[in-house]
């Protein structure tokens, strides 16, 4: 939307389209905050397309399983401008009256497309503090054709304020929501600390993200390292997929290297380190599935338990 516009949303009776772009659809954060949002708007008075920038992901099966339309672009790489081309012709197919984006590539795409398509309302969603050079640039330049740009944490907001100079009108904060689920029970963690490989005794330390640099796991593994030596014992646990598990798997094998390690492959991804004279073991726990989201209820991939 131009300077001086005025938001429209089509004529009376008519239903709201709205258009969520996503880098990828695949078991992750981001993408289960958009199955949240589109499932739920969905159940409304709203038209609402999710447009992944790649193709395949769990959530896009969920997602069409909610009465989502879902649209996957194929990626051949960053800064693809076939699949710029594409996302444009996306938004002049399904004419939305307000698109909302995530993160830097996606924002970029999605407003500029936006904007050669008459999108009348862009708005941008911000999960990270990462902006620097040319990406500062651009955004102070596409600020000026941006509705708003909603960040989930106030530290992100403030970054784009105070360091990458953009209007503080225009950037609000938004938390994620969550599902807070039930306590397992006691046969329910004993089922999860066995699939981790956990006994009894032992403290688990870990995380569940997308296996992605943004995610910081090197920081986790280092953790890891500095306790080698402690008297407690220790299991950390990585549980996730994604680009970087070879760049997490190498960090593991050349922090933990002094401690005995294994790998097993049985359709679940192992990498375990030690656990023997006190020393932590780390442990990468990958599983494939469907999630599955809903009111009261823990999200769940079959085969995992707890």
């Amino acid at each position: 939307m131009g300077p001086g516009a005025v938001p429209a949303v089509g004529e009376r009776g008519e239903r709201p389209r709205v258009c969520l772009l996503v880098g990828q659809l695949a078991i992750g954060g981001l993408e289960r905050q958009v199955y949240l949002l589109a499932s739920g708007l969905a159940r409304g008075p709203f038209d609402v397309t999710v447009v992944s920038m790649a193709s395949g992901g769990e959530w896009a099966i969920a997602l069409r399983e909610a009465n989502v339309n879902v649209i996957e672009l194929q990626r051949r790489g960053r800064l693809d401008w076939r699949r710029f081309l594409a996302i444009r012709r996306v938004f002049r197919t399904i004419n939305p009256h307000l698109t909302y984006s995530f993160n830097y590539e996606g924002n970029a795409y999605a407003r500029l497309a936006g904007l050669l398509a008459g999108v009348p309302i862009l708005v941008t969603g911000e999960r990270g503090i990462y902006m620097s050079g040319f990406m500062t640039v651009l955004e102070r330049a596409l600020i000026r054709f941006t509705e708003c740009v909603i960040c989930n944490a106030e530290a992100i907001r403030l970054d784009l304020v105070d360091r990458v100079g953009l209007p503080r009108s225009k950037v609000i904060t938004i938390r994620n929501a969550v599902v807070i689920p039930p306590l397992p029970s006691p046969e329910e963690r004993r089922a999860a600390r066995r699939l981790i490989g956990a006994s009894e005794d032992e403290l688990v330390v870990g995380t569940i993200a997308r296996l992605a640099a943004i995610k910081n796991h090197a920081l986790l593994v280092r953790a890891a390292s500095f306790c080698a030596k402690a008297s407690v014992p220790l299991r950390f646990c990585i549980v996730g997929g994604g680009p970087d598990e070879r760049a997490v798997r190498v960090a593991i094998r050349d922090r933990l290297r002094p401690v005995r390690s294994h790998l097993e492959e049985r359709g679940t991804a192992q990498h375990d380190h030690g656990g023997d004279g006190g020393r932590p073991a780390v442990r990468m726990h990958r599983r494939r599935g469907l999630p599955r989201a809903g009111r009261g209820r823990r999200d769940r991939i079959p085969g995992a338990a707890g």
